[in-house]
């Protein structure tokens, strides 16, 4: 088994606390509960987030990039991410779809059955990044049996997400993977041209990305960056990933709450895939009881987002055969084992 990185498990662990805290805020922001200032600093808030958390997110899973050296290698490649990433997407999609039925108005974004049926065609809300993530591993990893540098499937990929922005494909996976893999591939080749070492790369990244917030917010805004159709707005995605990368790879490990972050990143699709549901479900109790309060929601749908979510995990990972819907490779080594 590979050895881990420990600052990347680190990053995961960040990473994955603002994706938490990005749903606590979206999700107030979405229920358009507030208006004036509030709905302002809510909307900067959640764009201040989610310009940084995904494509950091999909660049840390391509720094870990490997070209396929032939279709057996492929093939094998495929099993593997059908597996870690295919089963916890349909399991999770039930999941969802089900609380989301059961919920009906009180959430925020309700699906019919019919979708259920559909997520082989388009994902159920936070889903997507699962969806997407193992699409773009399908198709970059078919492209890497032909083209094995880095460099130049990112070049590639690059020009072909220019072309989405400017004729945008109304087929979900497609615009999504065209999007997504230059950002995925990113990650590659800043492990193959490091950089986010060099001092003066943090300086310049946290400039751009503070330079794009204030343009942003000069611009009145009513929503955010678009996962999809970004446009040239996507510039920010490539710094926001330089930015994070020059972050934390600079926390001195003898911080001290660098071991926690670090064991939450070594088991962030938990998180990612867990939290949903326990911040969705506390937003709605809370606005049942009457409560508005936007101090109060943050605090506690942060709050029992995340402490709940660990608790939550602790539980589940004492039973493999629930463990087996979030890591199922993980479950089947133990079993040959």
């Amino acid at each position: 088994m590979a050895q881990r990185i420990t600052w990347i498990d680190f990053a995961k662990g960040g990473a994955i606390l603002l994706v938490v805290l990005g749903h606590v805020l979206i999700g107030l922001f979405d229920a358009n509960i507030y208006t004036g200032l509030t709905q302002k600093l809510l909307l900067i808030s959640v764009e201040s987030i989610y310009v940084f958390h995904m494509p950091f997110f999909f660049a840390l899973s391509g720094y870990f990039f490997k070209a396929q050296t032939n279709f057996k290698s492929y093939g094998h490649f495929l099993k593997k991410r059908f597996i870690s990433l295919g089963l916890p997407y349909f399991v999770f999609s039930i999941i969802l779809w089900g609380l989301k039925f059961i919920g009906q108005n009180a959430v925020r974004t309700p699906y019919p059955f019919d979708s259920l049926l559909s997520i082989w065609r388009e994902p159920i809300g936070p889903l997507w990044f699962i969806y997407v993530l193992l699409a773009v591993d399908v198709f970059i990893g078919f492209l890497s049996i032909y083209i094995k540098n880095v460099d130049v499937l990112f070049s590639l990929s690059l020009g072909l997400a220019i072309l989405a922005n400017l004729f945008p494909s109304d087929i979900y996976i497609v615009q999504r993977i065209l999007i997504w893999s230059p950002l995925f591939l990113f990650g590659g080749v800043l492990k193959k041209h490091p950089i986010y070492k060099h001092r003066a790369t943090i300086v310049l990244s946290a400039g751009s990305y503070l330079a794009y917030l204030a343009w942003w917010i000069s611009t009145n805004p009513t929503d955010r960056i678009s996962y999809s159709v970004p446009g040239w707005s996507m510039l920010i995605l490539f710094i926001s990933i330089l930015l994070g990368l020059s972050l934390f790879v600079r926390i001195p490990t003898q911080w001290r709450g660098y071991t926690y972050f670090t064991n939450i990143g070594r088991t962030s699709m938990a998180t990612y895939l867990l939290h949903v549901p326990i911040v969705s479900l506390t937003r709605i109790v809370l606005l049942s009881c009457g409560i508005s309060n936007i101090f109060i929601h943050i605090l506690l749908g942060f709050s029992i987002g995340w402490f709940g979510t660990q608790l939550l995990y602790r539980f589940i990972h004492r039973y493999p055969w629930l463990d087996f819907g979030i890591y199922p490779n993980k479950y089947l080594q133990q079993k040959e084992h």
